[in-house]
């Protein structure tokens, strides 16, 4: 699995995670008009991806 791979995985993961338990709407509009996760959501986005990246690291070095 390349790098890239494994911070899309991650990322995706954590995405996930966020729409399944977030207790609220997780996304504000810019205003510019981008929408992005509110400061809350993407405080537990960083958290949810840097576990699950570690975990996907971590498996990738006992598998070789």
């Amino acid at each position: 699995m390349t790098q890239d791979q494994m911070l899309g995985m991650a990322a995706d993961i954590a995405a996930y995670v966020i729409e399944c338990s977030f207790d609220g709407y997780p996304y504000e509009t810019q205003p510019n008009g981008d929408v992005s996760y509110t400061e809350e959501a993407q405080d537990l986005f960083n958290k949810h991806f840097d576990v699950v990246y570690n975990m996907i690291e971590d498996n990738k070095e006992t598998t070789q």
